[in-house]
């Protein structure tokens, strides 16, 4: 009868391939768990990036359509606002790229879910912009006089002249965006 040497056996036990197995998985779960929280945090930045470039991009054409209003061209051209809203002649741009004289109404919109107050813009074409959002409680003012730190009125017009500046005041910021009429 021959006897089998078992230090000259091949192959692995059960308890091997159960334990590499068990290796295996473990690696497979970190693997998933680390490119889980890569895509999350890739969603993230994503996220963070649309809202810096939407706040950037709205501020600038905020600050674009004040500077260029025309308050007083004729009868029809009246600057007028109040503490939720602002109506102005201003100019816009078409897809081509060329400016053409055109009405913007300025409403700051009721806090959402997030208690944050959109400002948005209607432009004559039917177009609705959202042109930032802020912290609750925000209110427009308008710039009636710089002597002395200014004088800000609630209310404007309607009126052929337009105001030195509208003021966003709102929680976390305060916009001061000036109009072409400067002292």
């Amino acid at each position: 009868m021959r006897r089998v040497d078992r230090s000259a056996r091949r192959g692995f036990t059960l308890i091997e391939v159960m334990v590499a197995l068990a290796i295996g998985a473990i690696t497979i779960g970190g693997a998933r768990a680390v490119t889980i929280a890569l895509v999350d945090h890739a969603q993230r930045l994503d996220d963070t990036h649309a809202h810096v470039s939407e706040t950037i991009n709205g501020e600038r054409l905020l600050r674009r359509l004040v500077l260029e209003s025309e308050a007083g061209r004729d009868e029809r051209a009246i600057f007028a606002g109040s503490e939720s809203q602002a109506a102005f002649d201003t100019w816009c741009r078409t897809e081509d790229g060329w400016a053409e004289r055109c009405r913007v109404e300025l409403a700051l919109a009721p806090p959402m879910a997030d208690s944050m107050v959109t400002l948005d813009a209607m432009l004559a074409k039917g177009e609705r912009l959202t042109l930032g959002r802020f912290a609750a409680p925000v209110r427009l003012a308008f710039l009636e006089d710089a002597a002395h730190g200014g004088t800000w009125s609630a209310r404007w017009g309607p009126s052929t002249a337009a105001p030195l500046a509208i003021g966003i005041f709102a929680s976390d910021v305060v916009l001061i965006i000036p109009t072409r009429r400067n002292p």
